[in-house]
């Protein structure tokens, strides 16, 4: 165990509150390890919260088929009552409070009658005794700190490794062999990592010497898809192109496909995960679609971290883990001209 997992196993293990936040994730694949984890301090007996709100209904039958109904229970950061006075319009002369059976009385005493509406009664956050940041984009940084008042926090972020490797290392480290439990979570997980990684390869065969039931594998994956995504799947193949020379792989989709094959734009993660893992050669991943109408926008990822953050900087993005969201086109054409010559600009 490395210095970095030991300071963290240490903080969970002096915490009786944690809070997770993933900031505004609507890509199931990044919830997912976060869930696990969630569970992972459900089972240590800590009282941990986790907030996904926009996730969709399928995305949380996954989730459950995955890690069952607890998992997705909300658990709401605890809060204390407070009630304010305002000492200008209430000169309060003494506060007491008096107990009759089951119900206590808080008194005020004042030399001037006044009016109860000046009092009020508000709800406040405790801080959680460790805020975890699960991998945010740096824009939302700051107001995820704000909301969730916090005694110590960590940020988990995938810039040395992947988030699922390093999730399944903290997990393994807390529960030892107790992180069988989510085998078929974490295999889930690691679909989407690099299959070439003998890190990867060396963690799935662990999970496989659980023997992961893969019924229940399958079964989450086309709860995620939906039913009519390989039709669309289809069309994205057929729109797609790998440029050898700049290592680009290129995908397209119109308004069309989306309406014709009974889709929305939560298909547009999928894709792109199922074309990065179908395009091991290429280095940069850009993924193009039109959703609503005459509306163009594009999902950029890439193999190298740091090469992937520059062009995000290069086009003035946020990155989110290993991708990023560009929109504002009113063409195809644009989009590709703008992404090409920023893609140029980051590889010189």
């Amino acid at each position: 165990m490395n210095e970095a997992l030991q300071k963290f196993k240490e903080a969970v293990n002096g915490a009786q509150t944690i809070a997770i936040r993933t900031g505004d994730a609507k890509d199931v694949s990044k919830i997912l390890p976060f869930l696990i984890l969630h569970c992972a301090f459900l089972e240590l007996g800590k009282k941990s919260s986790i907030i996904f709100e926009n996730a969709t209904e399928n995305a949380r039958k996954f989730l459950e088929t995955l890690l069952g109904s607890k998992a997705l229970e909300r658990t709401e950061q605890p809060q204390n009552t407070l009630i304010k006075i305002d000492t200008e319009k209430i000169p309060v002369s003494e506060l007491k409070y008096e107990k009759e059976g089951n119900v206590i009385k808080i008194i005020l005493s004042s030399s001037e009658n006044f009016d109860t509406k000046n009092i009020q009664i508000e709800k406040e956050k405790m801080p959680v005794d460790l805020l975890l940041l699960g991998d945010p984009r740096e824009n939302e940084l700051a107001e995820l700190l704000r909301q969730t008042p916090h005694k110590e926090v960590v940020k988990i972020t995938s810039k040395e490794k992947n988030i699922e490797q390093k999730i399944f290392e903290i997990v393994s480290a807390l529960l030892g062999n107790g992180v069988e439990k989510f085998k078929e979570a974490f295999w889930v997980a690691l679909e989407n990592c690099d299959p070439c990684s003998i890190d990867i390869a060396n963690i799935k065969n662990k999970i496989l010497s659980f023997a992961p039931n893969f019924d229940k594998v399958h079964e989450a994956g086309e709860l995620i898809k939906g039913s009519g995504f390989w039709k669309i799947m289809g069309r994205a193949l057929q729109r797609s192109e790998f440029e050898k020379d700049s290592k680009i792989a290129w995908t397209f989709l119109n308004y069309a496909d989306f309406e014709k094959t009974g889709n929305g734009e939560d298909a547009v993660l999928p894709i792109f995960y199922e074309i990065k893992k179908m395009r091991y050669g290429a280095e940069f991943f850009t993924f193009l679609w039109e959703f609503p109408k005459n509306s163009i926008k594009a999902v950029i990822g890439g193999r190298n971290p740091n090469k992937l953050k520059n062009l995000a900087n290069e086009m003035g993005r946020a990155l989110s883990s290993p991708y990023f969201f560009a929109d504002g086109f009113s063409s195809f054409s644009e989009a590709e001209i703008k992404i090409r010559g920023s893609i140029k600009k980051v590889i010189q």
